[in-house]
């Protein structure tokens, strides 16, 4: 897949679908696709998964803690190093996180 445009890869929709007539796979290509592989990598804790336990981004031991600017910056560098790790097809440039 090194080969391949990250906008023109193509990867199975999640939750996994099939389309009724053909019982093929429903696919995903383009910003569709990228999206949903970060959603799903940002929401997967680390050891969630047994044969890629380093997957994922451990933010939710934050999700309690008293919202500061320090706090926000440790986020922003966890979500940039799970970025870079496991998402090879994006370059980040800016990273922002804020209270919602």
């Amino acid at each position: 897949m090194a080969d391949i445009p990250p906008l023109q890869q193509v990867g199975w929709s999640f939750p996994p679908t099939f389309e009724r007539d053909t019982r093929q796979p429903l696919m995903q290509t383009g910003l569709d696709n990228l999206a949903k592989c970060l959603r799903i990598m940002l929401s997967t804790q680390p050891g969630e998964r047994n044969f890629h336990s380093n997957y994922g981004c451990d933010v939710s031991a934050y999700a309690f803690q008293g919202m500061s600017f320090d706090l926000l910056e440790v986020i922003e560098e966890i979500i940039e190093q799970s970025i870079d790790e496991h998402e090879p097809r994006i370059g980040i440039q800016d990273i922002q996180v804020g209270p919602n």
